[in-house]
This record gives structure tokens, sequence and C-alpha cells, in this order.
């Protein structure tokens, strides 16, 4: 899955690796982790965005923090 809307480095650049260490430490701080996703882009990727709190799914999804908009707001991905 890619997160929808997002350009985010490679994996193998400097920004990859802070983008990725961001999003790493993010899952390991929080308990709940709620995903939408779209139908696959013309890649086959699925496109999706990640919601993070504690909760319920329902919970997560109402209240809790929208990574795809906090890598935009880090300067850690651009939106395409």
């Amino acid at each position: 899955m890619r997160l929808r809307e997002l350009d985010i480095p490679e994996l193998d650049t400097l920004e990859g690796q802070t983008a990725r260490k961001f999003g790493s430490d993010l899952l390991v701080k929080d308990t709940g982790i709620a995903l939408t996703a779209t139908k696959p882009d013309k890649y086959d990727w699925y496109l999706g965005d990640v919601f993070l709190s504690e909760g319920t799914a329902r919970d997560i999804l109402r209240a809790g923090r929208f990574l795809n908009r906090m890598l935009l707001d880090g300067g850690l991905a651009v939106r395409v």
C-alpha cells in the first residue's frame, strides 16, 4: 500500500530513511491503527490513509492522528 496523495522519498535516500523512522516511531507509541484503502492505482498499488490512536477502529478513524497529514506537515512528503 502507498499513502494516498503523497510522494515520499525512496528508502535508499537519507530523506526516505528519515520518513520511515518517523512513521515507525509513531507506530511503536500508538496501540491502534486504522487504515482506509482505495482500489489499486495504475501500478497496482492500493492507496490508503493511516490513522493512529487508541480505541476501536471507529474511534481511531474519527479522532486519531492522520499519519499522511503528519508526514506532510513535517516536510517528510509532498502532495501529488
